[in-house]
């Protein structure tokens, strides 16, 4: 039950992270025939930074590594790595027989 509540979670970050892809990468009229990223309007405005390809470059670049980081965890939060699996019963170091003369 907790793997199949893990991969219905894990399911769940994922689409709001490919939500929040869509909505990075939507365009908005900045003028007659303009179109820019909404996402850099709103923080250009929000911030109060000059119109700048720079600037614009990082600030999505940013937010493609935030999105790709978010995906990255998303898989290891439904894919596990590293997990030792229990030994068998018999495997114990206490269940070795020891040699003493």
């Amino acid at each position: 039950m907790l793997k199949v509540f893990r991969i219905l979670m894990g399911a769940g970050l994922v689409s709001l992270i490919l939500y929040a892809a869509s909505r990075a990468v939507r365009d908005c009229p900045a003028g007659p025939y303009v179109y820019e990223n909404c996402l850099w309007l709103w923080l250009r405005d929000a911030l109060g930074l000059p119109q700048s390809k720079l600037l614009r470059a990082a600030a999505l670049e940013f937010v493609g590594l935030g999105l790709l980081a978010g995906l990255y965890v998303a898989a290891r939060f439904v894919f596990p790595i590293g997990r030792a699996k229990p030994a068998p019963e018999g495997d114990s170091p206490r269940d070795v027989p020891t040699h003493s003369a």
